[in-house]
């Protein structure tokens, strides 16, 4: 399935790895395309803490009734970790967080061994 556009580098590569790994209802779906969204946002968020933007703070002069200037500071810190923990939510509303959901009855191979894992623990445990 085709990326929604508007999406950066980062946002369609997790649409493409979310649309090729779970079959996506309509709401998933919608879901989805804001996880890939908050993904975008976080990368740019990240560009600014890491100094890899020069914009840290946007210093804009606005006036009211009186002269005093206003000074408006980005707080892409407090941002980022909000924007992270609603990827997260967004991310479990889909059912990433949900094995297996793979697409087609595929399971994956970290899905394989963690079977394995649990089918070895009530034996060990008798042991």
């Amino acid at each position: 399935m085709d990326a929604p556009d508007g999406l950066s580098e980062r946002g369609k590569s997790l649409w493409l790895s979310l649309s090729e790994s779970f079959d996506l209802s309509g709401a998933q779906g919608v879901l989805a395309h804001e996880a890939c969204r908050l993904a975008d946002r976080l990368e740019k968020l990240d560009a600014i803490l890491s100094g890899e933007v020069d914009e840290w703070v946007r210093i804009r002069e606005a006036r009211f009734e009186g002269d005093d200037t206003v000074l408006v500071i980005n707080q892409a810190a407090a941002e980022a970790r909000q924007q992270q923990l609603a990827l997260k939510q967004l991310l479990a509303a889909v059912g990433v967080d949900k094995a297996p959901a793979a697409k087609g009855g595929k399971v994956s191979s970290l899905d394989q061994l963690a079977s394995r894992r649990a089918a070895r623990k009530p034996r060990a445990a008798s042991q």
